[in-house]
């Protein structure tokens, strides 16, 4: 059942105007039907919360896959006033509060993820600035930092990107739907990944993510911050606020 699903859900992804412009009015079509109307934005959150074990050999991989084409399809479908009305709705049900939960758990493990590919990829760069550091080094020692770097470089992008997407759905859906994410088994949690990431980005460790080229990891560390910076704006609160002072983690 899960992979019909993520085929369909492959279908939409393909078909969205901002992954395939001529698809748009088939696209259209699709998003406008009644039955789509009611039931699209739904089946997406569902999916994206059942999809944590799919049944396959690479269902790690799988699931993020997945949810990234869901992320796609989500930010279409809040572009779109019924759609977004369709979503505002499932978010006093207990499905969306498991959805938010898997949002918090994806944002936080692919931002840690990407940071240390960061961290890791800078480590190397520094190494092999140094001319007569990297010499010095065996040459089977240089062969693995080269091999770990290509590895690093491949994860940090794919990571990055998957992380963009899902902290910009936190970002929009923060705005305008706040309650979710205070419940009481999800706001320290919450609090503590902003805190952690902003003292990640800002803190005085920050120069260790500092890369050359870092557009090519798609690491933009301004808008990671503004993100950041606007969902604790989305969620101003005095409880909020509590759980952000509560924090011990940084």
């Amino acid at each position: 059942m899960a992979i019909r699903r993520a085929k369909c859900l492959a279908v939409l992804f393909v078909m969205n105007p901002n992954i395939q412009p001529v698809a748009s009015k088939i696209h259209e079509m699709i998003l406008r039907h009644p039955l789509a109307l009611d039931n699209l934005a739904p089946a997406l959150m569902n999916f994206y919360t059942d999809v944590e074990t799919t049944g396959s050999s690479n269902e790690f991989y799988d699931k993020f896959s997945i949810r990234y084409h869901i992320s796609i399809i989500m930010k279409s479908l809040w572009e779109d006033l019924g759609h977004r009305q369709a979503i505002m709705k499932q978010s006093s049900l207990d499905q969306f509060v498991r959805f938010v939960n898997m949002l918090i758990n994806d944002t936080t493990f692919l931002l840690d993820e990407s940071l240390n590919s960061l961290k890791s990829i800078n480590e190397t760069q520094q190494m092999m600035a140094n001319g007569t550091e990297w010499e010095a080094l065996a040459r089977e020692v240089r062969t693995s930092r080269l091999r770990q770097l290509a590895t690093d470089e491949r994860q940090c992008r794919s990571y990055l990107t998957l992380a963009s997407e899902t902290l910009e759905m936190m970002l929009y859906l923060t705005k305008h739907v706040q309650r979710p994410f205070l419940r009481p088994e999800l706001i320290d949690r919450i609090a503590a990944m902003l805190n952690f990431n902003l003292q990640q980005l800002c803190g005085p460790k920050c120069r260790n993510l500092k890369v050359k080229n870092p557009e090519k990891y798609g690491f933009e560390p301004k808008t990671l911050l503004d993100r950041l910076t606007q969902i604790y704006v989305n969620l101003d609160s005095e409880e909020f606020a509590q759980a952000v002072a509560r924090d011990q983690t940084t």
